[in-house]
């Protein structure tokens, strides 16, 4: 028993310790990684599936139909049996005829052959089946083919409305993809300034830790006074506030890079990309510009959607026009109703026509239809028109941002390089006794400021080169 809860521990321990591992990652990774597991992108993906579904559907809509459809109808018992009285009519006529002036037959029937005429035409309609009789049960069977041979342009339109409609979603779910990548490698940075910053406030309470317990002996040795001590106590205090304050956000990152990732909420990141100031692949605005218009899904989407309530418009007016179809049909039925007498068996026909439906009035309800899908055509156009415009304005800020905070860069470098001599300087001043603690702590001051102001320019420097791509459509 003792052996198994040994085991049971080490499979546990074992469990926490895999679970507590890092996962290294550049972010390339994490962008390919986040495009892999987005539940955004899958829904994105599957209105791209609806819509293909949808072009097959218009397709098909071309194509004859074959529909079948099956009846089964009991009739009420004891109906009136409809027939005729021959032994009547027969009689009648010879009646007639023989007292018709004038005809050959006047005078040749008498009433004795009349009446033996009525008798025999009575028995053989005894003997002779209804011509409509009663049949209780019936069943029916249809089988109709259908070709819509002319709609007007309807069938033609649903079809350009359909691919325009899908190439759309194509480039929706392009756009989706490109929004990812680009909030991914907002949270990759977001990151990695605050791992970063965390670093550099550990240096710097580092170093006040030191300096605190030279200061204290200092004291005790009468060189410095209290006051001195307080001071260098109340900074440390406060970078270790601020590193409370940095952890915090590091959890806040990490945990918004985990949800873009797909990984547990709690799995711990370890980032392996550093800063490249990578340029641009083009430096001239205007080609950026002609770039951004021929290659960003959302404007070439804009463009499908024009098309789409083009194709709109004509299937609106054809409304205006018939239908023209051919439709043949395939009858097997008891009682078929084509056979007289009607008889309590299956029979089959057929039958093969056109079929022509014009909507002669309809209270201008295809005008209104047309007015709508002419709004949405000018909405279509003006909303490409504007994206357009904002396209410009975007790639232009984006480009102009890029050269300012590239140059930031390198004034903070030398900003960091001058802070590091004075802090150098000043220290040494401080332990020959010519400076004090307070010139000390600016100096400590001045050089954490120098390197956050650095690392803020470099992490801003990245997030606009990445802002640009995005406005490019990269």
């Amino acid at each position: 028993m003792k052996k198994l809860l040994s085991m049971l521990c080490l499979a546990v321990a074992a469990t926490v310790h895999l679970a507590a591992q890092p996962v290294k990652i550049t972010i390339e990774e994490a962008v390919t990684k986040a495009l892999t597991t987005s539940k955004m992108l899958k829904a994105s993906d599957a209105k791209v599936t609806q819509a293909s579904a949808s072009v097959s559907e218009a397709d098909a809509s071309s194509l004859p139909s074959l529909t079948f459809s099956g009846n089964y109808t009991r009739l009420s018992g004891n109906p009136p049996v409809f027939a005729f009285d021959n032994a009547a009519t027969v009689t009648q006529l010879l009646t007639l005829f023989n007292a018709l002036p004038g005809s050959p037959l006047t005078g040749q029937f008498n009433s004795g052959y009349i009446q033996n005429a009525g008798d025999v035409t009575r028995a053989a309609s005894a003997n002779a089946a209804p011509l409509f009789p009663v049949i209780l049960d019936n069943y029916q069977f249809r089988l109709t083919a259908q070709q819509v041979l002319y709609s007007g342009g309807r069938v033609d339109a649903s079809k350009d409305m359909a691919r325009h409609s899908t190439e759309a979603a194509k480039l929706d779910y392009a756009n989706d993809k490109i929004s990812l990548a680009y909030a991914t490698r907002q949270a990759y940075w977001a990151m990695y300034r605050a791992r970063e910053l965390r670093k550099s406030l550990d240096e710097t309470s580092k170093q006040l830790a030191a300096r605190v317990k030279d200061a204290e002996l200092m004291l005790k040795a009468g060189m410095i006074t209290t006051n001195d001590v307080l001071k260098l106590k109340v900074s440390l205090s406060n970078i270790n506030v601020q590193i409370l304050d940095v952890d915090n956000q590091i959890r806040s990152a990490m945990v918004a890079m985990n949800n873009l990732l797909g990984l547990p909420l709690t799995t711990i990141i370890e980032l392996s990309t550093e800063p490249q100031y990578a340029a641009p692949a083009v430096t001239d605005v205007n080609m950026m510009i002609t770039n951004a218009r021929s290659q960003r899904p959302d404007l070439l989407a804009n463009e499908e959607r024009i098309k789409m309530a083009d194709a709109g418009i004509t299937a609106s007016k054809s409304g205006w026009f018939p239908t023209l179809a051919v439709q043949g049909n395939f009858l097997y039925a008891n009682p078929n109703q084509r056979f007289i007498p009607n008889r309590p068996e299956f029979n089959y026909t057929w039958d093969l026509g056109v079929n022509l439906q014009w909507k002669i009035w309809d209270w201008q309800v295809t005008r209104y239809q047309t007015e709508q899908s002419e709004a949405r055509y000018i909405q279509a156009v003006e909303s490409s028109n504007a994206l357009k415009d904002n396209v410009s304005v975007e790639v232009t800020q984006n480009y102009l941002s890029l050269s300012p905070a590239k140059e930031r860069i390198t004034v903070s470098d030398e900003s960091v390089s001058q802070a590091q001599e004075n802090y150098t300087v000043v220290e040494n001043k401080y332990k020959a006794g010519t400076a004090t603690s307070t010139d000390v702590l600016e100096a400590e001051t001045l050089l954490l400021q120098s390197k956050i102001n650095k690392l803020t320019a470099i992490v801003d420097y990245e997030l606009a080169l990445a802002k640009l791509n995005r406005s490019l459509g990269k």
